[in-house]
């Protein structure tokens, strides 16, 4: 673990996490002031987040939220499209955060398809639902159910959610995201795997090689600063009373930081 990461977590653990965020988003802004200004006089007619809640949840380029945004909705719709149907697919993106990859999707999926963003943040969703009003926007809880009858929907994105909820809410959510999912729907999901071991601490990797969750409560549950460490033999005894595993890319290390592994899950 580097000194800076160390000194980070020291000031997280020790309270001081929203100051810790805060500075770190004013870093980011002045870094992307620039480029952001650059993009949105391309792109003047456009509806971006909030800045804060676009650094909560994605980071400060605009540039990056778009288009990495799109890119991103293609290869999730290219990994779905063997198990949708032709037309009219109806897909959740859970946890849809500021619409990254929600105000996307409609592009690249079957024509008819209906696309729907759920989140517990209420102003994400009220400012996904006033800037793309095409999309059917819900707020949801931290806890089930979602605002869908059962076997409703073929098949469900979920970016960087589970990561950030405790072991008890990871049972509970696979299971109601198997309810209304329809039988064969599919299910997108990613974890922290064996990629992060390295930034825990070694009492956590000891607990980590153990096949243990690990849960850092630095925020409260559900802030990007509560993390969840999943080993991947764990995982599968979480999934596989409701789900298939179809197939499972572990995260690799990037110039730009680490991956998290993606899971292709079918319900049974």
């Amino acid at each position: 673990m580097s000194i800076l990461r160390t000194f980070k977590n020291l000031l997280v653990s020790n309270g001081f996490g929203s100051l810790v965020e805060y500075g770190k988003f004013v870093i980011k802004s002045v870094q992307n002031a620039s480029d952001n200004r650059a993009f949105k006089k391309q792109h003047p007619d456009l509806e971006l987040p909030p800045a804060y809640m676009l650094f909560e949840a994605y980071g400060m380029s605009y540039r990056r939220y778009f288009e990495q945004g799109r890119n991103t909705a293609k290869e999730v719709v290219e990994l779905f499209d063997p198990f949708l149907p032709n037309q009219g697919a109806v897909v959740l993106d859970w946890g849809c955060g500021p619409a990254r990859l929600t105000r996307h999707l409609s592009e690249f999926l079957p024509s008819g398809s209906r696309v729907r963003g759920t989140d517990y943040n209420s102003e994400t969703i009220t400012w996904a639902k006033h800037a793309l009003p095409g999309i059917e926007f819900k707020l949801c809880e931290l806890s089930p159910p979602l605002p869908y009858v059962q076997d409703s929907t073929d098949a469900i994105i979920s970016i960087s959610i589970l990561t950030h909820l405790s072991a008890k809410r990871h049972s509970e959510w696979l299971s109601e995201l198997a309810r209304i999912l329809k039988p064969g729907g599919v299910l997108m999901v990613t974890t922290h795997g064996d990629g992060y071991r390295e930034i825990l601490t070694p009492a956590q990797q000891t607990d980590y090689d153990k096949g243990e969750l690990v849960i850092q409560e630095f925020e409260k549950e559900g802030h990007r600063l509560f993390a969840a460490f999943q080993p991947p033999t764990t995982f599968r005894n979480l999934f596989r009373q409701d789900f298939k595993e179809i197939s499972h890319t572990p995260g690799r290390t990037e110039s730009w930081g680490r991956q998290q592994d993606i899971w292709l899950l079918q319900k049974k």
